[in-house]
Order: structure tokens, then C-alpha cells, then sequence
């Protein structure tokens, strides 16, 4: 398949994977409810250090397997 002048070789190349972790990670990190800060909005102001969706996304992106 060639999209956007692209030669696709099938679910093994790199791209594929690369949006395919992308999209596992957009999907997690959306889930409703997931975060105190939509229960308690003064959260937001006052972040533990390391907590948030920013780290929590760069942690799953280089630790998942």
C-alpha cells in the first residue's frame, strides 16, 4: 500500500508501529476519569512532581514493551 508516496511493507514497518504506539497512547491517557484533577479542579494548579500526562506518556512510550 503507498500513501502519501510512502511503500508501506505490512504491520512490521517502523511507521506503522510508531502510530500504532501513538494511538495506544492517546487512547490511554484520555480515558475519562483517569486523573483527580477532574474530581478536584485545584489539582490542576498544584501537580505532584513527575505526575503528569506529559511524563506519564513519556514513561509509556520508552518502557512498554
Amino acid at each position: 500500500m503507498v500513501a502519501y508516496g510512502y511503500q508501506v511493507a505490512g504491520n512490521d514497518d517502523p511507521l506503522v508501529q510508531m502510530l500504532d504506539d501513538i494511538f495506544r497512547i492517546g487512547s490511554t491517557i484520555t480515558v475519562p476519569g483517569r486523573y483527580l484533577v477532574e474530581f478536584i479542579p485545584s489539582c490542576d494548579y498544584h501537580p505532584p512532581p513527575g505526575h503528569s500526562t506529559i511524563s506519564e506518556a513519556i514513561v509509556f512510550v520508552f518502557f512498554s514493551a
